[in-house]
């Protein structure tokens, strides 16, 4: 959780230029921030539906590692599906 805080000052630190100018952009913080706190919920929510199903055993490294990395990628993908950056659009 700290360091989801931290990541997040260390963007809006990193784009605090921009926002001074464009204030409207403030009001979607909030709304990234959900977004990533819902894809850490699915992957948890997959990770507890494959241990249930006897799917995934934590025992073995190769399998645990394949669903991790699985997961890991669709939240990044989703993430970078959400950030469509133009810095040229806010210049």
């Amino acid at each position: 959780f700290l360091v989801g805080l931290w990541g997040a000052a260390f963007v809006i630190d990193w784009f605090e230029h921009m926002l001074q100018r464009n204030v409207e952009l403030a009001h979607f913080v909030p709304l990234i921030i959900g977004h990533g706190g819902n894809a850490g919920s699915q992957a948890v929510g997959s990770v507890i539906r494959a241990l249930a199903a006897k799917e995934l055993d934590p025992s073995l490294r190769a399998t645990f590692a394949r669903v991790v990395s699985r997961e890991t990628l669709v939240g990044g993908r989703c993430g970078g599906d959400t950030v469509d950056y133009d810095p040229a659009e806010y210049a």
